[in-house]
């Protein structure tokens, strides 16, 4: 018996010594699995309430009111809402909105801000008959946007578009303040990124005294990687008594490979536009197509570099302040001065027109 019983303790104890860490290695690689997943699961939560609410309310995201770390998805199909922000320190790592939703975030004095994943407002031609997120300030001081460092706001139509596919807009309207919280951020229209496939069809307005600074680059059209690449009707509209915007560089049109085409920045009815560098409004390659610098009624824009027109600048009512070289020499580039438009140039600058 003892003989047995000790041969017995022997094989129990061996099991145990060779089993039990490999059964808790398991456990805890599972473990960890799971929670890996639920963390990748979590990394966007989408707004689910059709009829609108309150941004912290945690039962109207799919996973969770958004945080710094989770990015705030709008896509519910074809439904208009408005979503009331209620806290002065509301977080998303970003916003995207991409099936066919028109969302309105009332700001009313309480900041959002916003993560390196920026705002994306895209689609397809299959989206739905609109897509657009607005930011409206209600004119309450306090309604502040705040961009993270190297972020990027874009909007476009991601399919090659026609004018019959759904237009995809973002809007800042009655006192809203986007800003860089650090550093600077990028605005493309028309193209979601520094450079690759265009898109179509893309709206930024910028409205009723909102301002917009912080900006690096401010593209319109896109940067091309291949003839492919189509970047059409796009278009930035600045417009509003006390409205302004302000970036460092612009681009009108596409640079690179593929092509662009009607492609525009509108300053009108009291709104300012600066451009502290260079503009660019591109003529090179196939993009000679009707893209478009214009400053009506009110309008004013002030580019404090060479403005390099490739297409067509109009100075219709408002005014164009250059303190560089007006450059209009280039074979597709028109310029055109009427209803009592002022185009100065500074100490440093004039007008090469041929």
């Amino acid at each position: 018996m003892k003989q047995t019983y000790a041969k017995t303790s022997c094989l129990s104890k061996c099991v145990d010594d060779i089993l039990w860490p490999k059964f808790l290695f398991a456990f805890v690689a599972l473990a960890f699995f799971g929670l890996f997943t639920d963390n990748s699961a979590r990394a966007q939560t989408t707004w689910t309430n059709t009829a609108g609410g309150t941004w912290s309310t945690s039962g109207d995201w799919s996973s969770g009111v958004p945080s710094a770390a989770t990015i705030a998805n709008f896509g519910t199909g074809d439904n208009s809402y408005t979503i009331t922000l209620d806290a002065s320190s509301d977080l998303a790592k970003g916003i995207t909105s991409s099936v066919g939703d028109g969302v309105t975030i009332a700001m009313g004095g309480d900041g959002l801000a916003l993560g390196a994943s920026g705002v994306a407002v895209s689609g397809s031609s299959s989206t739905g008959a609109f897509n657009t997120v607005t930011f409206d300030g209600q004119n309450t001081s306090g309604s502040n946007l705040s961009i993270a460092s190297s972020a990027t706001i874009g909007v476009n139509e991601v399919s090659a578009g026609g004018t019959s596919e759904p237009a995809e807009g973002l809007t800042l309207q009655n006192g809203v303040n986007m800003t860089a919280a650090s550093g600077t951020y990028n605005v493309y229209i028309g193209s979601a990124a520094a450079a690759g496939a265009g898109g179509s069809n893309g709206t930024m307005t910028v409205a009723s005294g909102s301002t917009v600074s912080g900006v690096s680059s401010t593209v319109i059209g896109g940067i091309g990687t291949s003839a492919s690449d189509t970047s059409s009707n796009n278009s930035l509209i600045v417009t509003g008594s006390k409205t302004s915007y302000t970036t460092t560089n612009t681009q009108i049109g596409t640079s690179g490979a593929g092509t662009g085409t009607n492609n525009s920045i509108l300053v009108e009815n009291g709104a300012t536009y600066t451009n502290t560098a260079a503009v660019l409004n591109y003529t090179t390659g196939s993009s000679a197509n009707g893209n478009t610098f214009e400053v009506e009624s009110g309008g004013t824009a002030n580019i404090a570099s060479t403005f390099y027109n490739g297409q067509k600048v109009i100075v219709s009512g408002g005014t164009l302040n250059v303190n560089g070289e007006l450059r209009d020499n280039y074979a597709n580039s028109a310029l055109t001065i009427s209803s009592g438009g002022t185009v100065n140039t500074g100490a440093t600058g004039w007008i090469v027109q041929t």
